[in-house]
């Protein structure tokens, strides 16, 4: 650490400090089983919900309101068969999502360390270009 000069001083600061920014943008965006929970009871409650309208077509026709992803979940079944072959679909991708889960988070964590370490690269090899340049325009000493 002794023949560091201080701008690579400065290099090593910015890295354990863009660590931590990125730790943190991790642990936000991190998928956890939570998240694979919640798809799962919003996208079943969905297709519950068209269930129901496709067994009881005018019942509350004009005060159905749905939520936009409703629609889109649900707007090309026609027959409550195709509900339920969407369903079990959906029940075999949470079954997946699951037993995968710690597979996805591991490459969520590749993925950060490598922009991580990327970056910090990135951030020397411009420190090292332009101190090259800098180097260019200063006099020669005489000899």
């Amino acid at each position: 650490m002794r023949k560091l000069n201080g701008w690579q001083r400065l290099w090593v600061v910015v890295c354990v400090v863009w660590a931590l920014v990125v730790t943190g943008f991790l642990l936000t965006g991190l998928k956890l089983r939570a998240d694979v929970d919640r798809w799962h009871e919003e996208i079943t409650a969905d297709y519950e919900s068209k269930i129901l309208e496709l067994q009881n077509p005018d019942k509350n026709k004009g005060e159905r309101t749905h939520s936009f992803l409703y629609e889109l979940n649900t707007r090309d079944f026609r027959t409550v068969d195709e509900v339920k072959s969407a369903r079990r679909h959906v029940e075999a991708d949470y079954i997946d999502q699951l037993e995968n889960l710690h597979w996805f988070q591991a490459k969520q964590i590749g993925a950060a360390f490598a922009w991580w370490v990327f970056s910090c690269a990135l951030v020397y090899g411009l420190g090292l270009t332009l101190n090259w340049v800098y180097q260019g325009f200063r006099p020669k000493p005489a000899r």
